[in-house]
């Protein structure tokens, strides 16, 4: 159940960068220097028409702008930015631990499986 809600966590997450969101409400905005998170918004997307914080990268995948773009995420289908990173790394930690114990069971069943085979 913890892997289906984390998931959900991260795969929902809209990691598109919060100034955009502002620009498509006002139609004559212009930046006034800073981002939501107090950095420069001299940068211009041309993709997304739009005035983009420093820290963002245009995703191809999804075609549009993520804040803090870490990289695209094939197995979710979403960018990992600042939105789900924690999200994404929670579930990755889920994933390892479920497989170790994969594995522990696994290689407890063989040693058990050769010593009733043994007797």
């Amino acid at each position: 159940m913890i892997v289906f809600t984390i998931n959900f966590i991260a795969t929902s997450a809209n990691t598109e960068d919060p100034v955009i969101k502002v620009q498509s409400r006002e139609e004559n905005f212009m930046p006034e220097g800073k981002g939501a998170d107090g950095s420069d918004l001299h940068l211009f997307c041309l993709l997304c028409d739009s005035y983009v914080n420093d820290k963002s990268k245009h995703c191809g995948s999804c075609n549009r702008c993520c804040h803090e773009f870490d990289h695209h995420c094939n197995w979710l289908n979403n960018c990992i930015g600042f939105s789900n990173y924690r999200h994404f790394y929670r579930l990755v930690w889920v994933y390892l631990i479920f497989v170790t114990y994969c594995v522990v069971v696994l290689v407890f069943g063989l040693i058990e499986g050769t010593i009733y085979s043994q007797n």
